[in-house]
């Protein structure tokens, strides 16, 4: 694709400049991305039609005209756009602007009684991670016990805007806190998920204002380059896309002992401390106690009991024949599997 006919649909689709972007390698378009989705993917995963196509960008036979034309007509580009140009708005008065939102701020008392009830159910759907289907059967039973909770907002899609509402009030909570704190300290793990795509752990550290210290889960972020560099990237950014330079606050990072956290040189520690001279890296306790466990019991029988058990693993996870006999044989030693 030629960059002057990408620059062309700049110019007809994005007058302002404001979000199409492009990548290029010797003269040729290899990736279109939309800058603003990208910008406020965290706050947009929350919607319906959530797209990575336009976040991650499209390549190849996608780089179209016709797709560029209908992420600028789509509801999430459209959120992208109102996100980026009332950048004060406050989740609450975003919320406050939903159906949901509306309907709380003119219920009776008793409206917004039943409404808590279905919320606290929402919640522990949520920590118990239980699926959105399984509330209106929850609901009912409820109702069936004889729980006030009207006929309204039953569903499970009600569920899910529950769940995304106690979410980013949390969120916001915690991200006021994190702004207000003079000084944080960040704990991190990377982990590749199911789709095997590299994701980091990042929880903070800090002090409240009434001079508690408090731990609290922050972010999962993609890694797109699981380098010191690409983590440190990572790290700022998170941080910077809620209006904190992390560099002037950060005292402290816990991290496992690998090559790319702790390495000497150019490890993420090191790399970090070039604008932080003050940082403490930490190597994880409980990382520390596994690696010198496994090397107490090296060279032991406890070889062969994990090689045991990593084999019992594997035979009964890549088998669902396998698996149902086992519970089979369970159900009968009235044992219970925990899978």
């Amino acid at each position: 694709l030629n960059i002057k006919t990408v620059e062309k649909w700049q110019k007809e689709i994005d007058s302002l400049g404001e979000w199409l972007r492009f990548d290029e390698h010797e003269s040729k378009v290899t990736r279109i991305f939309c800058a603003l989705c990208d910008k406020h993917k965290e706050r947009l995963r929350a919607i319906r039609n959530y797209s990575v196509s336009f976040v991650d960008g499209i390549r190849g036979t996608a780089l179209k005209k016709d797709n560029v034309v209908k992420h600028s007509r789509s509801d999430m580009h459209s959120k992208a756009l109102n996100m980026e140009r009332q950048p004060t708005r406050t989740m609450t008065e975003i919320y406050k602007s939903t159906p949901l939102g509306r309907a709380m701020a003119s219920a009776t008392s008793e409206e917004t009684a039943k409404l808590g009830k279905l919320m606290d159910i929402s919640y522990m759907m949520a920590k118990e991670e239980m699926p959105f289907a399984k509330y209106p059967s929850i609901v009912e039973l409820e109702k069936r016990h004889g729980v006030a909770l009207g006929t309204a907002y039953s569903t499970d899609r009600k569920c899910k805007e529950f769940t995304i509402v106690i979410g980013e009030t949390i969120r916001e909570e915690v991200v006021e806190a994190v702004r207000k704190s003079r000084y944080l300290g960040v704990l991190m793990d990377g982990s590749t998920d199911s789709s095997v795509v590299e994701n980091e752990l990042i929880y903070v550290l800090m002090v409240r204002p009434d001079g508690k210290p408090e731990c609290c889960f922050f972010a999962l972020k993609h890694v797109p380059s699981a380098t010191a560099a690409g983590i440190k990237a990572l790290l700022l950014q998170t941080f910077a896309d809620i209006g904190v330079n992390i560099a002037d606050k950060l005292v402290s990072i816990c991290v496992d002992g690998a090559a790319v956290n702790l390495g000497v040189n150019r490890g993420l520690a090191a790399i970090l401390r070039e604008s932080s001279p003050w940082l403490v890296a930490i190597h994880c306790m409980n990382h520390r106690l596994e690696l010198a466990a496994k090397d107490a019991f090296s060279g032991t029988y406890m070889d062969d009991v994990s090689t045991m058990l990593m084999n019992l693993y594997y035979a009964y996870e890549k088998s669902p024949k396998r698996l149902r006999e086992f519970r089979e044989m369970a159900e009968e030693m009235e044992e219970q599997v925990r899978k």
